[in-house]
């Protein structure tokens, strides 16, 4: 009796470890995001000691997460809305920013992810 019950919890954890393998190796449309928005937060953080011209690539390496029809609605500190529409207009936005504040150490929390109908379209929800 002991050996069915010994291989059924043997398969269950195989079964089990080979759903996170395949997660692993396939991620969903989700976790890419999420991934990507990790590489987003570091690319937006920056130290009061960059140099102009580390500012200027800095920036343009920010940009480049995006496509060029991105659109960010973005909750000021005293609750005014700011809408950046287009890759360009982020990029100066980034580089304005860094000229005119000492530092900014950029993380996104509570973070959702609202997937599009299409392939290629998703909105994300977060605070920064």
């Amino acid at each position: 009796m002991k050996k069915p019950v010994a291989i059924v919890m043997v398969l269950a954890l195989l079964g089990m470890g080979g759903c996170r393998v395949y997660q692993i190796l396939f991620p969903g449309d989700e976790a890419r995001i999420l991934e990507l928005l990790e590489k987003v937060d570091e690319a937006a953080t920056f130290k009061a000691s960059t140099k102009p011209l580390s500012q200027m690539g800095n920036a343009a390496e920010l940009a480049g997460f995006f496509t060029e029809d991105v659109e960010i609605q973005a909750k000021g500190p005293r609750g005014g809305m700011r809408r950046i529409s287009g890759r360009t207009q982020l990029q100066q936005i980034a580089m304005s920013a860094q000229s005119m504040i000492g530092g900014l150490d950029v993380r996104f929390e509570d973070v959702i992810v609202e997937l599009g109908k299409s392939d290629d379209e998703a909105a994300c929800r977060l605070t920064a």
